[in-house]
């Protein structure tokens, strides 16, 4: 344990709940900042027992129950004591470092909280480290962690506590190798920002590993919707689909909402769609097989009557070029359109380009002369050559595309890994030029989706973790 020394007393800044009496410990989850003399700094602790610190606190200030108020934003609170512990979490355990790497060099505050926030995040409320009495491993056990003994038993989004009265607490993100981890926290640095960087793990009787969720069990794909395109927290969430299944995303039943779906490879050398008419967990409305099983889903509304239908595109047919297979109907059966459109190599993407009602084709190439993405769309499902050629995007970006502004027209966007988080950059016209929202959502592992969620006729984003 690193210690701060002062040559003469100071105040340190200790993370206190937020009502005391004499003798109670911590119950609350969100903390005040107290002001204590002491010869020794050390901001990442909070006091094991409280009476000491409750009693020093009436010294100071008059009476023996001492009332601390929580800033919070502009809003001031006093909180109760009492409450019992979660039990351990039913949700996916790698949640915790998901949303943990979102905050990756912002300011955040001391590695407690920091941990502390994202548990509560990540079980919705459910278990609270802070919201118990006895030491830092009392604290996470009595919340409804289950302690990991062995490196090797370690999960992404587990959390090491070093010391039972202090000291730091990390959150894992993955094994790089032996006893060396991927972690995430705060105030590493003692600069109270964020960070996400290599370190060796040891667990013994002073470093102590807890799990909150499930790890390994869930395998389920986490939606999380957002109905504006802007940074943010999610409008809807939910999990729907295996971990291994392909997300798709249409208006299945002509409603005006998009909706989720999962296309899989199960084996049969077919692609399993298994699709969902609201945006929720539970049973698929419609499943059947349709492409083949290494096929990359497409859907579209290729006829113009409202309705969302699949497609695939495969790349291995021979021809060095994308073979398209449009279906007008989900279900099985035979493609409806089937063509040649763009290299073997490119992504394909389809959109209303002009407006018409009709989803059509298009595809985006790495352009290594210009290091930037070649789009080229085209206003008919066919081949032929492209009506709109453009570049925009860097070559590592990833493609999306969507009525980003309502008018009835399709464009383009581009989202790209930038700090452990997803950086989108979207634009309102089919040509180059610079974007027209900018903004961050979702970690740098997630997968972009993009649909009218709300059936307001604007294309808004999602993320799609597994």
């Amino acid at each position: 344990m690193q210690l701060l020394l002062s040559l003469r007393p100071v105040f340190f800044v200790c993370m206190l709940p937020i009502q005391l009496k004499e003798g109670d410990s911590v119950r609350k989850s969100h903390f005040a900042l107290v002001g204590v003399k002491s010869k020794i700094r050390q901001p990442w602790r909070k006091p094991r027992k409280l009476d000491k610190v409750a009693t020093a606190l009436s010294d100071r200030i008059g009476p023996s129950v001492v009332s601390l108020l929580l800033i919070f934003g502009t809003a001031i609170t006093t909180l109760a004591m009492g409450g019992t512990a979660a039990a351990s979490g039913s949700y996916d355990n790698a949640t915790i470092a998901d949303d943990a790497l979102m905050h990756v060099g912002q300011t955040y505050g001391e590695c407690w909280p920091f941990v502390r926030d994202m548990i509560y995040q990540a079980s919705s409320g459910t278990q609270d480290i802070s919201a118990q009495s006895g030491d830092y491993f009392q604290h996470l056990t009595a919340a409804g962690g289950t302690q990991i003994t062995s490196v090797d038993s370690l999960a992404k989004g587990d959390v090491v506590q070093e010391g039972e009265n202090g000291g730091h607490t990390y959150i894992i993100v993955g094994q790089v190798s032996g006893s060396t981890f991927d972690v995430v926290d705060s105030n590493h640095a003692y600069d109270n920002v964020v960070m996400h960087y290599h370190r060796a793990v040891t667990l013994d009787a002073d470093d102590r590993a807890y799990r909150f969720g499930t790890a390994g069990t869930n395998n389920q794909l986490l939606w999380k919707l957002r109905n504006s395109n802007s940074g943010g927290s999610a409008d809807v969430s939910f999990y729907y689909g295996a971990s291994t299944d392909t997300p798709v995303a249409g208006d299945w039943d002509g409603n005006g909402t998009a909706t989720a779906g999962i296309a899989r490879s199960d084996g049969t050398g077919q692609l399993l769609w298994k699709l969902r008419n609201s945006n929720s967990s539970g049973d698929a409305a419609s499943s059947f097989y349709y492409g083949a099983g290494t096929a990359i889903p497409t859907l579209g509304n290729w006829d113009g009557i409202g309705t969302t239908t699949v497609g695939v595109v495969r790349r291995d047919d021979g021809s060095g070029q994308l073979l398209w297979q449009l279906r007008n109907g989900d279900g099985g059966g035979v493609a409806t359109y089937t063509f040649h459109y763009g290299p073997s190599n490119a992504t394909p993407v389809v959109g209303d380009w002009d407006g018409n009602g009709t989803i059509t084709i298009g595809v985006v190439r790495q352009d290594s002369s210009t290091g930037t993405l070649l789009w080229q769309l085209r206003n008919s499902n066919s081949s032929g050559s492209a009506d709109i050629t453009f570049h925009y995007g860097p070559n590592n970006a990833t493609p999306v595309v969507g009525d980003w502004d309502g008018n009835g027209i399709t464009t383009i966007g581009v989202v790209k890994s930038y700090d452990n988080q997803l950086y989108w950059q979207l634009r309102n016209s089919n040509n180059s030029g610079s974007a027209d929202l900018e903004f961050y959502y979702g970690a740098s592992t997630d997968t972009p989706i993009v649909g009218d969620w709300d059936g307001n006729k604007t294309t808004t984003i999602g993320i799609v973790r597994s």
